[in-house]
């Protein structure tokens, strides 16, 4: 880890601001000019680690510029550690901090207006190709601006018009894994378009956790039904089934389970909250073809929720 102080190729270290599953964070500032940045430091020398931190930047300079989409101003650079670093654009906080502040004060429109903002910067993502596979509120940024931008594309994949390719495994965050992805329904002959309903899972859950703030509670609840599904009521080992027999299964949970889907929530327009209740629950249905098929669909619905 960096110190506060210490000097990284002109630029001064500030602050500390957190770390994700492979990197570290920091507050920095360069030494002439007095701009701010981050400054995103690979915490492993594994070749696997350092593959992903190279393909994060690489998807962030196919992103930039886009006004809901972090933009990376360096490429990764060896530290005198031979640790990787690069510098990118400066948050002052994620979206979880600004909506459990005690101090803020967020109307319903304003949440719908950050909501959107992930939207367009997710659409902008997925029409590049890019799948982000760990979108949730750690990952959703908030710049002085007031604009939202997403980050974190450490398990984002870019992909061709059809398929991963036989080099890549179908990989998740844990935070909002599509309950699919438990029950390993893709393979690597999978279709592309058989991934993106899980970003739009993730989207449901953002939305729900916009008006809630304890998203954790349902994808708890999801999880363990589940594990019981798996584990008590089918004993299914999966490590054994084709891909065939594990969609049959998943179909066969996702059908028990849409009575476990409650995630209304309430805003101060009854009408309002008719539309983004129907849109969190189309959004995080267990069954991945009832969902939107594209974050463009959303958009459209979001964008009439106050008319």
């Amino acid at each position: 880890m960096l110190r506060n102080g210490e000097i990284i190729n002109n630029h001064l270290v500030l602050e500390y601001k957190g770390a994700g599953s492979f990197a570290h964070v920091y507050k920095v500032q360069h030494q002439a000019t007095k701009n701010l940045f981050a400054l995103k430091l690979c915490k492993s020398l594994d070749a696997n680690d350092l593959n992903l931190f190279h393909d994060e930047h690489s998807i962030l300079q196919t992103l930039s510029p886009h006004r809901n989409i972090i933009i990376p101003y360096s490429s990764p650079t060896p530290h005198t550690t031979s640790h990787l670093y690069y510098l990118m654009e400066l948050a002052d906080y994620a979206l979880e901090k600004l909506l459990t502040s005690t101090q803020a004060i967020i109307t319903d429109e304003e949440k719908v207006r950050i909501f959107h903002e992930v939207c367009e910067g997710l659409q902008h993502a997925h029409s590049n190709n890019i799948l982000h596979r760990d979108l949730h509120w750690d990952n959703i940024l908030v710049v002085r601006t007031n604009e939202i931008k997403i980050s974190d594309f450490g398990l984002g994949k870019q992909f061709d018009a059809n398929r991963f390719g036989n080099s890549v495994k179908p990989r998740w965050g844990g935070f909002v894994s599509p309950p699919e992805f438990y029950f390993e329904v893709h393979d690597d002959n999978t279709p592309i378009s058989r991934y993106i309903p899980g970003d739009i899972y993730a989207l449901g859950i953002v939305l729900y956790y916009l008006f809630d703030n304890i998203p954790m509670r349902y994808v708890s609840e999801i999880y363990d039904n589940m594990q019981d599904f798996i584990i008590n009521k089918e004993n299914l080992d999966l490590s054994t089934m084709d891909t065939s027999a594990k969609t049959e299964s998943y179909k066969k949970w996702a059908k028990s389970v849409h009575t476990i889907n409650n995630l209304d929530v309430y805003l101060k327009s009854d009408s309002a909250s008719l539309k983004v209740n129907e849109i969190i629950k189309k959004a995080t249905n267990p069954d991945l073809d009832l969902r939107y098929r594209t974050v463009g669909e959303i958009l459209e619905e979001v964008q009439n929720i106050f008319i």
